[in-house]
């Protein structure tokens, strides 16, 4: 610094050159301090902060002549710049040397990048990959984005069928040195409609400018790849940050192991349920109790309990693995499925997997218009040895709530994700993705023992209670009651299971104390229970749509057939309907047809 040998903190994260008075006053005293406002225009103010935030205060700036040392300690000239370094108040023991003037000292000499990277190594004592990475990256950040293109090789390619291919690609770059450069996709491409290509990171050497680009054939058969195909571009990577996967996991209930170090009780809060049809001393007696069990309750959407009972076992007939390749996912979908991928990771609810098993994902849209990604679990399916605990039936369910007047409806949010799968069985769990293959931690949706493992987990919670004042159907528990003071304690003594259990329940999705709740599909009151209007609706429907053909005919039949108790005379009323399923109706077009005459259609016998 002005041929005055100095030692400085060479900083490309700070974006100001920066030295303390003292060490001015002790290193450059002559130097003379220039009012700030020179550096800027009348109308700019310079807010100069430290990484945590705070201000550093500054007595204004110096003009300081910058240059790296030879092995001998001299000063290059051809190599010095001027650059304005700020005097600040506080104490420092060395200058900042910052971006603005390293970019300055690099750009100095682009032509002789060598010399350079010489020069760094010698000046900064550091090795030869470190001062590339950093001479990389000045000549990157001081130039503009240069895209070029990228074409497959000069022989036509077979991409096979369902899988992944590294097509051998040549580049024309005006590279010296070896660059991280990311490869993206043209989406106006003509490619195969069944070939698709996502973005890659790449590393381009200055000599050969040969990469491979991985195209995945999402089709059953085999695409050829023409020769000298353009597949996109690739530019420069000007950053890039490293992404930690295990963050702190978000609404799990971490349970301790050590008895003698008891987890503190959650603090108290408002469940936000919907009491508006009760009146204030009943709101007060009922706000007192779910504050007490406010536990049982999940404060955010985010928040899933943990149930450390419930471990779910997967038993197969035998071991050979299922492995298929992943669905496609729709473009418009890719940020948002690959965001949920990321989001169950980071929840643990899902790991990265080598297992041998992959079943395909299946994007589906809850009500609420939400994301939730399913499994085709059906291979797997195939393959399980059924669980047959069975789940209730809902015809006892309602014959068993006659005298109760008062009923309350608890639903869990992501029930499935509240159990575990057995650690030696979660490789059975594999899923394929575009991006990787991962495996449950938690039950997924679509297991075909999922629900025989939970309504048995529901169960054993409520062991006592359950036909007494509640009754669980796989993730609803339906607490009912004569009075309005009973059904307070009963309610009570459920959620104090629930809590205890490790089941967060969805307060917004919660019915508490009514006369009349939906359950299992029906409306439920002191009076019986009903169709829900809802599901009568589906059913009224069909008349715009009558059956033209026997297999529509089957299908309205068994439809129809499970609300045959609520429909007066139904045999009487279908018997018309099962008459065309009869022997004769259903064959004689088909012996007429072998005739050589025109068969009758199905339509006109149902008419």
């Amino acid at each position: 610094m002005n041929n005055c040998k100095t030692q400085a903190l060479w900083d490309t994260g700070a974006q100001v050159s920066i030295m303390s008075a003292c060490w001015k006053s002790d290193n450059l005293p002559h130097l003379e301090v220039h009012p700030i406002s020179d550096l800027l225009s009348k109308d700019e103010l310079l807010d100069l902060r430290a990484v945590n935030g705070s201000e550093v205060p500054f007595q204004g700036w110096v003009e300081v002549s910058l240059s790296l040392c030879d092995p001998r300690g001299k000063a290059v000239a051809q190599n010095e710049v001027r650059v304005p370094i700020l005097v600040s108040q506080d104490v420092m023991q060395k200058p900042i040397i910052g971006f603005n003037a390293i970019e300055e000292l690099i750009k100095k000499d682009t032509t002789q990048s060598s010399e350079s990277l010489f020069l760094l190594r010698n000046s900064l004592r550091v090795g030869s990959s470190k001062a590339e990475a950093l001479l990389n990256l000045i000549h990157t950040a001081s130039s503009e984005i240069v895209t070029y293109p990228v074409r497959s090789g000069r022989k036509a390619i077979v991409v096979p069928s369902g899988q992944m291919y590294g097509v051998s690609c040549y580049i024309k770059t005006d590279l010296k040195v070896k660059s991280e450069m990311l490869f993206e996709p043209d989406e106006n491409l003509s490619l195969d409609e069944g070939l698709k290509s996502n973005c890659q990171l790449l590393s381009v050497s200055g000599s050969t400018h040969k990469v491979n680009i991985y195209v995945t054939n999402v089709t059953k058969h085999d695409i050829v790849l023409p020769p000298k195909t353009l597949l996109g571009n690739i530019e420069r990577v000007t950053h890039s940050y490293p992404v930690n996967l295990k963050e702190a996991q978000i609404g799990l209930v971490v349970e301790k192991d050590n008895q003698n170090s008891p987890s503190l009780p959650e603090e108290p809060w408002e469940p936000p349920v919907n009491l508006g049809h009760l009146n204030a001393e009943q709101q007060a007696a009922v706000m007192e109790m779910l504050r007490d069990e406010s536990g049982a309750f999940a404060k955010h959407k985010e928040e899933v309990g943990y149930i450390k009972n419930l471990k779910m076992d997967i038993k197969l007939t035998d071991q050979i693995p299922v492995a298929k390749s992943y669905n496609a996912v729709p473009r418009a979908l890719y940020d948002e499925v690959k965001s949920h991928i990321q989001d169950l990771l980071k929840k643990d609810f899902i790991r990265k997997s080598t297992s041998p098993y992959a079943s395909p994902i299946v994007c589906v849209r809850r009500r609420d218009g939400g994301l939730r990604l399913c499994v085709d679990y059906r291979g797997l399916n195939k393959k399980t040895i059924p669980d047959r605990h069975p789940i209730p039936r809902i015809q006892e369910i309602l014959d068993g709530l006659g005298g109760n007047r008062w009923f309350s409806v608890l639903d869990q949010g992501k029930a499935y994700y509240q159990g575990e799968i057995n650690e030696d069985l979660k490789k059975y769990t594999a899923f394929t993705t575009p991006w990787g293959l991962y495996e449950w931690n938690r039950i997924p949706f679509g297991l075909t023992n999922a629900p025989s493992a939970f309504q048995r987990s529901m169960e054993e919670s409520l062991e006592g209670l359950r036909d007494k004042i509640c009754t669980p159907y796989l993730d609803d528990v339906l607490v009912y009651s004569q009075t309005f003071e009973q059904h307070i304690e009963d309610l009570r003594s459920v959620l104090k299971r629930q809590q205890a259990w490790g089941v967060k329940l969805r307060p917004d999705k919660c019915d508490l104390f009514k006369n009349e709740v939906r359950y299992v599909g029906k409306i439920i009151s002191a009076d019986g229970y009903r169709m829900d209007e809802k599901e009568v609706q589906a059913v009224r429907a069909l008349k715009d749509n009558p059956p033209t053909n026997i297999k529509e005919l089957r299908k309205l039949l068994g439809f129809l057939g499970y609300y045959r108790s609520y429909v007066q005379d139904f045999s009487r009323h279908a018997k018309c309907l099962y008459d065309l399923l009869s022997v004769d109706h259903t064959q004689t077009p088909a012996r007429s047809a072998k005739a050589g005459h025109a068969a009758p259609t199905q339509k006109n016998h149902m008419d």
